[in-house]
């Protein structure tokens, strides 16, 4: 009995297609499971660092609980490259524990944030707002730790940019540069 060449050529380009193409899928899932981890770890220092805010404290919380799964989605995509690769077993062992590092990172951030949360940056009162653009406005924020901390909240003059209905940039603000052709009282004095 005998088989075509050309049949078996056919299958043999199929077969080795395919395994091109699940190769480029796995490096695609790694490339996504290292991009989760870095997008977890910038949102939450900028978070931490009172630049970038959720207003939304139930939709904030939610985000923290979607992190922490985005987080282990994030190690089983980048696990699976590490160990369908054909690397030594020191690269290996190199690539898994830089994984694992960065990994406790963000779970010490996590667990960080969740501990210092009950002390947080709120906004007091908008002093200006932009005359052409309303969704940038001059406010005033303090940070207090509210009934654990016996000492007066610290204050602080930042620019306000409102990305989105529920997430706003804070930025430093010198209120010696302010244009008053651009700028316009919210609470006239």
């Amino acid at each position: 009995m005998s088989t075509d060449p050309s049949t078996e050529s056919n299958i043999a380009y199929t077969k080795g297609s395919r395994m091109k193409l699940l190769v480029k899928i796995q490096r695609m899932l790694f490339r996504l499971g290292w991009l989760i981890l870095a997008f977890v770890f910038l949102s939450t220092i900028l978070g931490f660092a009172g630049i970038i805010e959720v207003n939304d404290r139930k939709l904030a919380d939610n985000l923290l609980y979607v992190k922490v799964f985005m987080v282990f989605f994030a190690m089983i995509l980048v696990f699976q490259r590490i160990f369908s690769d054909q690397d030594n077993l020191f690269i290996s062992a190199i690539k898994i524990f830089v994984t694992l590092l960065v990994s406790l990172l963000v779970t010490w951030l996590f667990s960080l944030t969740l501990f210092i949360s009950m002390c947080s940056w709120s906004t007091e009162k908008v002093l200006m707002k932009h005359k052409k653009h309303i969704s940038i406005s001059i406010c005033q924020r303090e940070f207090g730790c509210g009934a654990v901390d016996s000492s007066p909240p610290a204050y602080s003059i930042k620019k306000s940019i409102d990305i989105t209905p529920f997430l706003v940039i804070y930025l430093p603000c010198d209120t010696s540069t302010i244009d008053p052709k651009r700028w316009q009282r919210v609470n006239p004095i």
